[in-house]
């Protein structure tokens, strides 16, 4: 039978955050995290944690077959979400920069206009 800290290393391998990040939503250190790998058992605090940062139950950690094929597809739903959301901040600030752009070559070609007309008039 695999002990909860391979439970829990499983459950770190299988998900596409990395494991500073899960550190810091477990409120624990990476290094420490990874040192609970090699437990036997977990604390009920541990558990408890993890339960909430990977979407399970407690009952993963007694021996429940871990869905990992769910939370596989849970991640992609995620960065598909995040990939969104960055696509649509990105398309506002092409906007934003194309708008800006404009704004440039106008104020260029009015420059322009202005250096002629007075180079054409001091001659």
């Amino acid at each position: 039978m695999i002990n909860q800290g391979e439970v829990l290393r499983e459950l770190v391998k299988v998900d596409k955050r990395g494991i500073k990040e899960l550190g810091e939503l477990m409120a624990l250190e990476p290094s420490y995290l990874s040192r609970l790998y090699k437990k036997e058992s977990l604390t009920d605090a541990v558990i408890q944690k993890a339960c909430a940062v990977f979407k399970v139950g407690p009952s993963v950690f007694l021996g429940e077959k871990v869905p990992f094929e769910q939370m596989d597809n849970l991640n992609r739903k995620k960065s598909v979400i995040d990939y969104e959301s960055q696509i649509k901040t990105l398309e506002a600030s092409i906007k934003r920069l194309a708008a800006e752009l404009d704004r440039e070559k106008a104020m260029t070609d009015t420059m322009r206009q202005a250096l002629e007309k007075y180079f054409k008039t001091d001659t």
